[in-house]
């Protein structure tokens, strides 16, 4: 079993913005979810475990290695995915992942030539592998950038907004393959898409202002405002007057005057409103929000 440890991480940035404040996070094997909106301090974090800055405060460790101190033996056991990642123009994935292993320490020509045909076989980039990668479409190319992250075997996997982008069919492919390969390894996965969480990782943090608002298994998120959503048709005019009224965590048009509302309340808010099955999406929109809801951090 494989563990990240994260206590007490904090992060200021020369201008003055603080990307991390005091997070605490416990992370084992399976696909862990970093949920937040754009700048909340996801890709810091991100950044931060994969070594590529240093924190001005708190610890770091996996599997009882120190990764503010011992960068070089971290990135041993560690695959990365930034958000976006370049490519040399013009050179087919089979070359680029040869190159790849060398640098990662795979000195066995027969070893390297064994991994790579292995990693392009899981990514089901096989069949293209002599084409240019920088002719691969976005759904190619992120699951090229797995390809890569596991030539050397990886325990801690970071990826990075790795869905932004991609139609559907290539997401549900490549959400298949994290999954495939979160068996045996920690997976940390930054997204501000609520569904790619709810479908994939079986615990998450919800992220902002870097901090992190609620953590939890996304049933037991969900769970603790079942009972607490409502919701209500109203008049498009309306909808100001109902947000200084009652905490509205969403609303949707129903036609071109009417929308439908989603509320967070104890009790029923009033005779017009009816009950609904609670989300993630809510649970979401409550912490953004910074509603209380009792036991759910």
């Amino acid at each position: 079993m494989n563990s990240l440890s994260i206590k007490n991480l904090s992060k200021q940035y020369p201008n003055g913005v603080k990307a991390l404040s005091d997070i605490s996070l416990d992370i084992s094997d399976g696909m862990f979810g970093l949920l937040g909106p754009n700048g909340a301090g996801k890709s810091t974090l991100m950044r931060t475990i994969a070594t590529l800055q240093q924190p001005d405060s708190g610890s770091l460790f996996f599997n009882g290695i120190d990764i503010c101190s011992d960068q070089t033996q971290l990135r041993r056991q560690l695959g990365y995915l930034p958000q976006e990642f370049g490519v040399y123009p013009g050179e087919s994935a089979e070359r680029l992942l040869n190159y790849f292993g060398i640098l990662k320490g795979i000195d066995s020509n027969k070893e390297r030539a064994s991994k790579i045909r292995e990693v392009l076989e899981l990514t089901n980039l096989f069949d293209v592998r002599k084409n240019a990668v920088s002719d691969y479409s976005g759904g190619m190319r992120q699951r090229f950038g797995i390809a890569q992250l596991l030539l050397n075997d990886p325990k801690l996997i970071v990826v990075d907004e790795p869905t932004a982008g991609l139609d559907p069919e290539e997401r549900r492919r490549f959400l298949n393959l994290l999954r495939e390969i979160s068996e045996n390894s920690v997976v940390i996965f930054s997204t501000h898409l609520v569904e790619d969480v709810t479908e994939l990782c079986q615990n998450l943090a919800m992220i902002n202002k870097g901090m992190a608002l609620m953590k939890g298994t996304p049933p037991g998120l969900v769970g603790h405002i079942d009972s607490k959503i409502w919701v209500c048709e109203i008049k498009a005019a309306e909808l100001d007057s109902y947000k200084a009224i009652y905490h509205v965590l969403s609303s949707s048009f129903t036609s071109q005057q009417k929308v439908k509302i989603r509320v967070f309340s104890e009790s029923k808010p009033s005779p017009d409103f009816s009950a609904t099955n609670a989300s993630l999406e809510d649970a979401y929109f409550i912490a953004l929000q910074g509603v209380r809801v009792d036991h759910a951090y």
